[in-house]
C-alpha cells in the first residue's frame, strides 16, 4: 500500500482503485482462469458496475465500497482503513478529470443532495431549481449526472432519495490538470457567498475571519486542521433528529493579504 504523505492531507493513504485493480490481479496470478466478470459476481455486484469503478468512469459510493469489501472478505483492520480513507475523502477514489471534477463540484450539486433532507422537499425540477435559483435545464441535467453516479437514487413512490448523506470536499489541486477549474469552482462559491452577506440579515448566517501573519510553509498544517474542523462540524450539524429546514454551506478560505515577491521571501 502507498504510504500517506504527511506534507499532504489531501493524499489518502489507500487508493481504493488501484487496490481493487491489484487484488484482482493478484487473484488473478493464483487462478489464471479468474475473468474480471467472475470477479465481480464473486464479490456481488455486476461486471459493468466494476468495470467502470476500475477504469475510474464511476463514482465509488460507501455503499457499494461496503458491498465489495464483503465479497473480498478481507482482514478487518485492512477493511476498516479502506472505509477510513473513503470517509475522509471519497473523491481520491476516481479518476478526477477537469469535466468530472466540475460536475461533482458545481455548488449546486451538493446543494441539491442536501436538499432531499430538507422538511418538504419535493421532487420536482421546477421546485427545487426555485429554491437554489437554478435555470430550470441546470437542474434537470444536475438531477441527471447526480443519479447516473448513484448519488441520487429513486425512492418506492419515486420521490428522490440522497444516496450518501455526506458534502462533498471541493477537490485540491492536485487532483486535476488545470488550474483554471478550481479557480472557477471556488469562484462561484466565493460569489454565493457575497450574495448572502448582502441579502441576508447577520442573524441568519456566520461570517468569521482571521488576520494573520505566518510562515507559509506551515500551509500543510492549516490544511489538515480545516479537514478536521469541517469534519467536526458536519457531525455537530448532522445530528440524529436533526429539524432540517434550511441548506447552507461551510466556506473556508485562506489566501495572502501582502504582494511579497520571491526574491523577499
Amino acid at each position: 500500500m502507498n504510504q500517506s504523505n504527511s506534507a499532504n492531507p489531501f493524499k489518502m493513504d489507500v487508493d481504493i482503485r488501484k487496490f481493487l485493480n491489484e487484488e484482482l490481479q493478484k487473484r488473478k496470478s493464483k487462478n489464471s482462469g479468474l475473468s474480471l466478470r467472475t470477479f465481480a459476481k464473486k464479490i456481488g455486484i455486476s461486471h459493468s458496475t466494476l468495470s467502470q469503478i476500475l477504469s475510474g468512469k464511476r463514482t465509488l459510493t460507501e455503499k457499494t465500497l461496503r458491498q465489495i469489501l464483503a465479497g473480498l472478505n478481507l482482514d478487518s483492520s485492512l477493511e476498516q482503513r479502506l472505509l477510513q480513507a473513503f470517509e475522509k475523502n471519497p473523491a481520491c477514489f476516481m479518476e478526477v478529470t477537469d469535466q468530472s471534477l466540475m460536475m461533482t463540484n458545481a455548488w449546486y450539486y451538493d446543494a441539491i443532495l442536501e436538499l432531499t433532507l430538507v422538511q418538504g422537499f419535493q421532487s420536482d425540477e421546477e421546485w427545487i431549481a426555485r429554491q437554489l435559483n437554478l435555470s430550470i435545464e441546470e437542474c434537470r441535467q444536475a438531477i441527471a449526472n447526480l443519479i447516473k453516479t448513484e448519488a441520487l437514487i429513486y425512492g418506492k413512490n419515486g420521490e428522490l432519495i440522497c444516496n450518501a448523506h455526506k458534502t462533498q470536499k471541493t477537490a485540491g489541486p492536485e487532483l486535476v490538470s488545470s488550474i483554471a477549474v478550481i479557480n472557477q469552482i471556488q469562484a462561484e462559491f466565493a460569489l454565493k457567498e457575497h450574495a448572502a452577506i448582502l441579502g441576508h440579515p447577520v442573524e441568519e448566517r456566520s461570517s468569521l475571519g482571521l488576520t494573520i501573519a505566518i510562515d507559509p510553509t506551515d500551509l500543510p498544517k492549516f490544511r489538515r486542521a480545516a479537514w478536521e474542523f469541517m469534519t467536526q462540524v458536519h457531525e455537530l450539524l448532522n445530528h440524529e433528529g436533526a429539524n432540517r429546514k434550511e441548506v447552507f454551506r461551510l466556506q473556508l478560505g485562506f489566501f495572502p493579504l501582502t504582494e511579497i515577491t520571491n526574491s523577499q521571501k
